[in-house]
């Protein structure tokens, strides 16, 4: 039997050659409210408050940061603090225990949070970061590089977050 999850599907039904063009995964406002609802999500996880706290010297407000960073810049560009690149890796990168429990609760988050078409516009946004990083880790870059320009998608437009939420 195959499985699919949220991210299989969420990267299967975008059209071939779409992307954000660039354009952050939200928008400044809901970005930052999102950011504070992930980061209270990875608060109330005992073993993601562990590493958080950890990685981020005890600054959740840094933690924060780094995600409104990720959710409200391009997606040409990948993230230059080291903080909120390793915030993406294990967003993404289901690498290690901490990141195979960060995807699926960060995934969850989403769909709880966010309007269908936004939370298929986050996921996608914070796949093609992870990806550029990714890529530039392995190309041996340790700076910030642009994606070739894509062309514009004729994705709908999101709609915010859920009522009631």
């Amino acid at each position: 039997m195959l499985h699919t999850t949220f991210a299989d599907s969420v990267l299967a039904r975008r059209p071939v050659g779409a992307s954000l063009c660039g354009e952050p995964c939200l928008d400044a406002e809901n970005g930052t409210m999102f950011a504070q609802r992930l980061t209270s999500t990875f608060r109330n996880h005992s073993h993601i408050n562990n590493v958080l706290t950890h990685i981020a010297s005890g600054r959740w407000d840094r933690i924060e940061d780094a995600l409104a960073t990720l959710l409200t810049s391009s997606t040409e560009v990948a993230p230059s603090s080291p903080l909120a690149r390793n915030v993406l890796d294990l967003l993404w990168a289901e690498g290690g225990i901490t990141g195979r429990i960060m995807k699926p609760l960060f995934l969850d988050a989403c769909r709880a949070s966010l309007s269908p078409p936004l939370a298929e516009r986050c996921a996608g946004g914070i796949a093609t970061l992870a990806s550029l990083t990714l890529s530039n880790f392995e190309n041996g870059h340790r700076t910030a590089t642009r994606l070739p320009p894509a062309q514009p998608s004729n994705a709908e437009s999101p709609t915010g977050f859920k009522s009631g939420t």
